[in-house]
């Protein structure tokens, strides 16, 4: 849960799921600073841009 721990907003969450913990991402705490993504030991985060008024 090392993405959770480098998250300065706190946007990171884990879901219980078959096989372990799965992150979920609040988007309203989320930044995109990509500290979550840096940290992460198991590639689960993935960085997108979302385009405003689409």
């Amino acid at each position: 849960m090392s993405c959770r721990d480098a998250c300065p907003t706190g946007a990171v969450r884990f879901d219980l799921a078959l096989g372990g913990a799965r992150p979920r991402i609040i988007s309203d705490a989320c930044t995109g600073c990509g500290d979550c993504f840096q940290a992460c030991p198991a590639n689960a985060i993935e960085l997108s841009v979302v385009e405003e008024g689409s």
